[in-house]
């Protein structure tokens, strides 16, 4: 089992670079060691949050994602990106395919394959929520301890209301999709958001 999560992960960071990884900002490597202290301390929804969400759930996005590409019934859209890695200690230039997107052959299946990912991971968040209000409620805590805990909550409650607010567009079909011929004169429906950055990939929202 763990050679195989093992193996899930490094095809994920080598073939399609879907979620970012957390050493690459300060601001990841600091709730990374904030879960650590924090699970230290006995509460563990942040760091079961980060394991769920931002390992477990990619992988199984992206071979779900990878089975239907091998039946045609998705598009991967991805591009080239240049990364440096270290090899004995000496820079290498490597290349990797970064996912940007995604499109299926109708709306249809665009709008079922976010639907399900979006409750997947409404419903994942929320059971972190209800771990960090119940590991909170303890009666025997320390008040450092929790008052430390204590911005975990709204955190993830705003990470749920994210979740939900997109779910319930997708619902009630309020999304822009875009539909783009890429091969032998099909139409393929990617899925895009509104946001004040512009437009963006509706994949992006799902990690």
């Amino acid at each position: 089992m763990v050679k195989f999560a093992k193996f899930c992960l490094k095809w994920c960071i080598v073939n399609y670079q879907i979620f970012p990884l957390f050493i690459n900002k300060i601001s990841h490597l600091l709730i990374i060691l904030a879960a650590t202290i924090l699970a230290y301390l006995g509460y563990s929804a942040l760091v079961s949050y980060l394991i769920l969400l931002k390992i477990l759930f990619p992988i199984v996005i992206c071979l779900r994602l990878h089975i239907l590409s091998n039946h045609g019934a998705v598009q991967l859209l991805s591009e080239k990106s240049e990364w440096m890695i270290y090899i004995a200690g000496f820079p290498a230039n490597e290349q990797r395919l970064v996912l940007n997107n995604i499109s299926f052959t109708s709306p249809e299946r665009l709008r079922q394959f976010y639907l399900r990912g979006f409750t997947l991971k409404s419903i994942i968040q929320l059971a972190c929520i209800i771990i960090a209000l119940n590991e909170y409620a303890h009666p025997i805590r320390h008040l450092i301890p929790k008052v430390l805990a204590l911005p975990v909550i709204p955190g993830l409650i705003y990470m749920l209301s994210v979740s939900g607010f997109t779910l319930l567009k997708i619902i009630r079909n309020e999304w822009p999709s875009v539909s783009q011929s890429i091969q032998f004169n099909h139409n393929w429906y990617q899925g895009y958001l509104l946001s004040r950055k512009g437009t963006i990939p509706m994949l992006s929202r799902l990690f």
